[in-house]
């Protein structure tokens, strides 16, 4: 793929280079011109190749940025602090012999709720079970 700087003025078709064969002549509307010639049989097929590998590339780049944002996140987490009762917590700290945190803005709770009634050996009580993605 190629950019002009500009935008495109006009497309024709002829001999640009003078060599007997037609080009695409494109001529921007700052008066630079350009000449592509046509592509050969074999050539169409790794076109067609360097599609699929700049969707690929793409495809990873954009994982990549996901990837490196995520990571921002959890580095600012880390770094951010929240005071509750008196405590000063982070990412990283122990409150009574518990690790507390702070939960990741993408984390997906699953959650059920379970009632059971009461038996000779437990009284009625309601569960509930949440389970985390990260």
């Amino acid at each position: 793929k190629q950019w002009y700087q500009r935008r495109v003025r006009g497309i024709v078709e002829g001999d640009y280079r003078r060599d007997g064969t037609n080009q695409l002549i494109t001529c921007s509307v700052d008066g630079e011109v350009r000449g592509y010639s046509p592509a050969n049989k074999d050539s169409s097929h790794n076109l067609m190749d360097n599609d699929a590998e700049q969707d690929l590339i793409r495809e990873l780049a954009q994982r990549k940025n996901n990837l490196l944002l995520e990571l921002k996140n959890y580095s600012e987490n880390t770094k951010a602090g929240k005071e509750v009762g008196g405590l000063k917590l982070s990412a990283t700290t122990d409150v009574d012999g518990q690790h507390m945190g702070i939960i990741p803005a993408n984390t997906q709770l699953q959650t059920s709720l379970q009632v059971t009634t009461e038996t000779e050996n437990m009284p009625s009580h309601v569960q509930l079970l949440i389970n985390t993605t990260n």
